[in-house]
């Protein structure tokens, strides 16, 4: 997995983080290189409106581009451009998918930000649309063939 994040309003500025990921006995598992330049604001408190739009791009590897808004201590916020790309995957996604992502129990004590998270995934329209076709198609093909 890699992911990059960008915030337009801190100008070359660039984190990018990427490294192995497994799963086993369902725990996901990671070590990640860090790399890159954040000259932002430390003074962050939460992340809200983390909205992601998944493409499978083959088989093995699906893209995912997406926007959050950084919380600050004092109020304010701004923009985080995120990109990732996931690839070796041994599953292929039914369908492109939306989803968006809500944080809660967020705490940052200067070194650690943890939290707790809950998501929503939506299917692309037009995968839905899809879909939908394909399972008229076979509603209308069985009815086709009853005897009566």
């Amino acid at each position: 997995a890699s992911r990059t994040v960008r915030w337009p309003d801190f100008e070359g500025d660039l984190i990018t983080v990427s490294g192995p990921v497994s799963v086993a006995n369902g725990i996901m598992s990671f070590s990640d290189i860090v790399e890159g330049t954040y000259s932002g604001p430390t003074d962050l408190v939460g992340v809200t409106d983390y909205d992601m739009q998944w493409t499978q791009l083959d088989p093995t590897s699906v893209e995912v581009a997406g926007t959050a808004t950084i919380n600050r201590v004092n109020g304010e916020h701004f923009i985080a451009e995120i990109s990732v790309l996931y690839t070796g995957l041994t599953s292929q996604m039914p369908m492109s998918q939306t989803s968006h992502v809500d944080f809660g129990n967020e705490q940052f004590d200067g070194t650690v930000y943890s939290f707790d998270w809950q998501g929503t995934v939506v299917p692309e329209p037009s995968g839905g649309l899809l879909l939908a076709i394909g399972l008229l198609t076979i509603c209308a093909q069985r009815g086709r063939y009853q005897v009566h």
